[in-house]
């Protein structure tokens, strides 16, 4: 029987041992996750062998490592208030990023280093027209993501692309297939009367796309002794970049070649929507490339912007963090 890609499901859940495949249940399925994709990978080796046969007959490849890649996306919500956190973020969590709490007034994510090896079980269900599915666990999951927003008015996205080992590849039927329970429910933001302000530049605001890409290197820690030779999946390296594409302004109103040139920081900022529910902050940025493009007729920067260590230049920002999402506020 087919498979209908309109009925998969996703479904997460933090792990309490690294590796270690959680048990999911209804409740973890509560994000709403589209444009899910799955590639399965298993490493051949010595692919090309062949003994001798007197004759061109090959023998056998042999399979070893036993890997998936996930791909999603997810619109941006917030949690519904100020100090809730959206039910969402449990994603970029398994991306390097800590949810950090200001009380009752505000709940923030920053790439924090005691979260490279915060994993995640995720299952896949793919129902056929019988009824049953194929699910896929997969354990010691760890990933990247990317933040962004297409054009002006369009829904603030987050792309992630997570690695774990292949638990599991069952057949399940339709009583056991995972039903949506309590996903947010609150609107999308959307880039719309957002406030940006580019290193103390307000013309920040004639932007019409850009995208924060946590930058994230992940790697297996392997492990022989395991089925598919992969314990779990940890961040090893991290360089975030913000890339963004404001129209061009005379070098009076902000030279951004000698911004380039000097090496000039500052901070990035991105206030997003007309409710402001999401506030974007890279405390200290550089730009590392200023390429020219045009968009609508008109000629723009096209930046790439090195998200640096905060240090001291934000209170309200941990030191190691090199930006910040904030749903709500600090104080």
């Amino acid at each position: 029987m087919p498979h209908l890609n309109d009925l998969t499901v996703l479904a997460m859940a933090a792990e309490g041992t690294a590796g270690t495949a959680e048990t999911l249940a209804d409740a973890d399925y509560n994000v709403r996750v589209r444009n899910i994709t799955l590639k399965h990978i298993t490493e051949m080796h010595d692919e090309d062998s062949k003994f001798s046969t007197g004759d061109h007959g090959e023998d056998n490849a042999i399979a070893g490592n036993q890997t998936a890649v996930v791909e999603g996306d997810i619109r941006c919500c917030w949690g519904g208030a100020a100090g809730t956190a959206p039910t969402w973020w449990k994603f970029p969590m398994i991306c390097g990023a800590s949810n950090v709490s200001f009380t009752t007034t505000g709940e923030a994510l920053e790439p924090l280093k005691a979260y490279d090896a915060k994993t995640g079980t995720i299952v896949i269900q793919e129902p056929d027209l019988s009824g049953s599915a194929q699910q896929t666990t997969l354990a010691g999951c760890v990933g990247n993501m990317v933040i962004s927003a297409d054009a002006v008015g369009a829904p603030i996205m987050a792309h992630f692309t997570i690695t774990g080992k292949v638990s599991s590849v069952t057949t399940v039927t339709s009583g056991d297939i995972l039903a949506l329970t309590s996903p947010d429910t609150t609107i999308a933001e959307r880039f719309l009367d957002a406030d940006v302000t580019l290193s103390g530049i307000t013309t920040g605001n004639l932007v019409s796309s850009w995208s924060l890409d946590f930058g994230n290197e992940v790697q297996p820690l392997y492990d022989q002794s395991e089925t598919t030779g992969i314990d779990y999946y940890t961040i090893v390296t991290r360089k975030p970049r913000l890339s963004i594409n404001p129209l061009k302004q005379l070098p009076s109103a902000w030279d951004v070649q000698d911004y380039w040139r000097d090496m000039t920081e500052g901070t990035v900022s991105i206030d997003i929507g007309s409710a402001h529910h999401f506030l974007l902050t890279v405390p200290v940025a550089q730009i590392l490339d200023a390429g020219t493009g045009t968009r609508e007729g008109y000629q723009n920067w096209d930046l790439v912007y090195k998200c640096e260590r905060n240090g001291t230049t934000s209170a309200t920002i941990n030191d190691e963090a090199t930006w910040q999402i904030l749903n709500g506020a600090t104080s």
